[in-house]
């Protein structure tokens, strides 16, 4: 399902403000396109909620960098917890947020994964 939205999003852009893609069992490959998909295809996202998949460090790492590279400028919220996200995935949304490119940050929820507790 994931690659069928990145093929779709590679072929001019969403329009979408909204996506919600919580409890639908995304694993780190269906996030990996997901943040492939991201990239430039997205610019009117606000809010991504990603939370109570299966998605581990390699898939949440994938999603930082593509907000890191300028994916989704006007994002606002991005959900991420329940999933299976460790230190290397909160390390990559760090250097997004400080490298202001979460400028729009309102929420960033991680609660509940596998990272070291603060």
């Amino acid at each position: 399902a994931m690659s069928a939205f990145a093929g779709l999003a590679r072929t001019g852009g969403v329009p979408l403000r909204r996506l919600a893609l919580q409890e639908n069992g995304i694993t780190d490959c269906g996030a990996a396109s997901l943040a492939a998909a991201l990239a430039g295809a997205t610019p009117q996202l606000e809010w991504l909620y990603l939370s109570g998949n299966e998605i581990g460090d390699e898939g949440g790492v994938a999603i930082a960098e593509a907000v890191e590279g300028g994916a989704c400028p006007r994002l606002a919220r991005l959900a991420l917890q329940h999933n299976r996200l460790g230190d290397a995935t909160l390390l990559a949304l760090g250097r997004a947020a400080a490298g202001g490119k979460l400028p729009k940050g309102e929420y960033l929820y991680v609660h509940e994964n596998e990272h070291t507790p603060a």
